[in-house]
């Protein structure tokens, strides 16, 4: 269990909807009359939850914090082995560079179903850091986000059958010209490096996004990357 904090008026909304145990919520004393102000109230209200009252000087040590903040406990429960079984919808980041690329996958990745996005080991608890907490609007701690060893969990997965694309921009096939129905897994690499080789031998198919010829950059930002192949998952799900 690990104590944290949050600010922002939709960041602590989202956490007070969810079923994550507050400690306390502050409030700046001057801004009753926002509507999302009276919904944290209300909600805090309706939960029993320590709601105080502070003058601006309190909120100053924060960044953007809209004159909100909450702590709260965090629990990681992730049934690992239950979401594997469902034909799950799996991001794979290689790596993450930049806390704001990873709180938009996360916002990305929530807001789309994802049931599980990956990230190495090395990187672990990184979403429960402010910046990325406040960025993904709390979608981080909605969202079942699992640290590990990359080709370990890559091996799991071919076990149980689960097909692996690969996203680069060398990749043989156009990401939707490919059936992504059932179970898959999405492996990315990072903001400044491909696959590796090794990496991209676990895959079932290495699939690309189209650009411009007009274009004179080499990729797109991968939290777009990634929202645009997880839509496209989506899409095939539901209209084809």
């Amino acid at each position: 269990m690990k104590k944290l904090s949050i600010t922002g008026r939709n960041q602590v909304l989202s956490l007070l909807k969810s079923n994550i145990k507050i400690i306390k919520v502050s409030l700046d004393s001057k801004d009753s009359n926002d509507v999302r102000i009276k919904e944290i109230i209300a909600l805090c209200q309706q939960k029993n939850i320590s709601l105080t009252f502070e003058n601006r000087d309190f909120f100053k040590k924060y960044v953007e914090s809209q004159g909100v903040y909450a702590e709260f406990e965090y629990i990681e429960n992730i049934d690992l082995e239950k979401i594997l079984q469902k034909d799950p919808l799996i991001v794979i980041l290689k790596d993450i560079l930049y806390k704001q690329n990873l709180a938009a996958i996360i916002r990305s990745c929530n807001i789309a179903g994802v049931d599980l996005l990956v990230l190495p080991k090395k990187l672990k608890d990184l979403h429960l850091d402010s910046e990325v907490l406040r960025i993904s609007e709390g979608a981080a701690l909605n969202t079942n986000i699992y640290y590990t060893n990359i080709f370990e969990f890559l091996d799991k997965l071919i076990d149980l059958d689960i097909k692996i694309f690969g996203v680069e921009n060398f990749g043989q096939e156009l990401y939707f010209n490919c059936n992504f129905k059932g179970a898959v897994g999405f492996l990315f690499g990072s903001e400044k490096d491909s696959l590796s080789e090794p990496l991209m031998k676990k895959c079932d198919k290495i699939v690309k996004i189209p650009q411009s010829k007009k274009s004179n950059l080499n990729s797109l930002n991968i939290a777009s990357a990634v929202s645009i192949v997880i839509y496209e998952k989506i899409r095939q799900n539901s209209y084809e």
